[in-house]
């Protein structure tokens, strides 16, 4: 177990070197794209930016965000794989930064599975430990304790090649916990694997960090995967942080609309066309004016508005199951939007409604229960209407939450 520090991480690769006469073109083209990336100084790439994050003693935080944002470069210099251009990597208060890998006491699981094909799963597991010097007995017992774990114990005499996809996982997953790091790191392990299998490991990864209390550090650009295990999610673009939080948190409060649109399925409706009115002579002081209607703010949501806000254009986002779609304009919600039901997408116990108003693209979900929701069809005008307790309101130009 172990406590981690990031401060003020920063790396720059260097431009590709153009030289000599073999493979000059090619270079000279990688080096054009570099150069289009918008991050870029005179010495490179910028990778990653000012990295802050303090991760607490076996807490499991998952690196989130979409590929090219820097997820794995972070992972890669926490590893040591990667050096960094500045700032500071403590670990448990000592500075690792010029520490080689293998003294960092820190184990990795890559996204292919990294095994030495022609050793025996119990070879692959006990591999670690043989380098440490450990005496054969205790390697015997550690490695069999470990293959108890991960339900590996009838494939211990089997070549990878013989092993299905999640096996072989298990087993690189094992051939780090085998050893007993003080954190483990992990660049998107499951991506390799169809949904079912990746749900299974999901499981015995929790249940692995659950038993071992170990920090864990986890990469991947799938939300599913970073709301299921994660303490707190880190949501990355460009190198830099947006938000930290925990899935809770991102998904009820997001920071600003590059996450509030990143974090849940479908993705949150955003209105760009929306207005804030301040009126004096009402009891909800706040209104928004949204596709063509007024509506009213709760008190908790405008309680630090200034006036100055009277008139601002903002973005609105509301997430589908936020929204309700009817055959008849409600008049208990205030009169419903004219909507026009683009197609529909059954998906078990929820429908996902997708509709156009005026141009735009508004998706619901409502629960398949309820037969009137299985029975839209496309073509058909409908109106909805939005629980406004639930809506997030962005500055229209930063698209910072308001």
């Amino acid at each position: 177990m172990s406590r981690l520090l990031l401060k003020d991480v920063l790396k720059i690769y260097p431009y590709t070197r153009v030289s000599g006469i073999f493979g000059r073109k090619k270079a000279r083209e990688a080096l054009e794209r570099e150069k289009l990336n918008p991050y870029t100084t005179n010495e490179g790439v910028v990778a990653v930016q000012k990295f802050n994050l303090e991760v607490e003693d076996g807490e499991f935080i998952v690196l989130l965000g979409p590929s090219g944002c820097g997820k794995t470069t972070v992972l890669r210099m926490i590893a040591g794989l990667e050096d960094i251009s500045s700032g500071e990597i403590y670990m448990d208060g000592v500075l690792t930064n010029d520490l080689n890998p293998e003294h960092r006491d820190i184990a990795m699981i890559f996204q292919n599975y990294a095994l030495y094909s022609h050793l025996t799963v119990y070879d692959n597991l006990a591999f670690p430990l043989r380098n440490l010097h450990i005496p054969r007995d205790e390697v015997d017992r550690m490695v069999l304790s470990t293959a108890d774990n991960l339900n590996l114990t009838h494939l211990l005499g089997r070549l990878p090649r013989e092993l299905s996809g999640g096996e072989r996982q298990r087993v690189a997953i094992g051939r780090c916990i085998v050893r007993n790091p003080k954190i483990f790191l992990m660049d998107e392990p499951f991506s390799n694997l169809d949904a079912p299998l990746r749900r299974k490991l999901r499981v015995v990864v929790k249940n692995l960090h659950k038993k071992t209390g170990t920090t864990f550090i986890y990469v991947t650009h799938d939300q599913f995967e970073a709301f299921s295990l994660a303490d707190r999610i880190v949501v990355m673009r460009d190198g830099i942080i947006e938000q930290t939080g925990t899935p809770r948190e991102l998904y009820n409060e997001p920071a600003n609309l590059y996450t509030a649109t990143l974090v849940g399925s479908p993705r949150m409706n955003i209105f760009n066309n929306a207005e804030l009115d301040y009126v004096s002579n009402s009891s909800n002081r706040w209104t928004v004016n949204v596709l063509g209607n007024k509506y009213p703010l709760s008190e908790s949501m405008t309680r630090g508005f200034s006036k100055d806000l009277n008139g601002a254009a903002v973005t609105l986002g509301i997430r589908p199951v936020h929204v309700q779609v009817s055959s008849n304009s409600d008049s208990s919600a205030g009169s419903g939007i004219p909507a026009k039901v683009l197609y529909t997408e059954h998906m078990g116990s929820e429908t996902h409604i997708y509709m156009e108003v005026n141009d735009l693209e508004v998706i619901a979900v409502q629960p398949s229960v309820n037969p009137q929701y299985s029975a839209f069809h496309r073509g058909q005008s409908v109106f909805i209407s939005f629980q406004m307790q639930k809506v997030h309101l962005f500055d229209r130009d930063t698209g910072s939450r308001i």
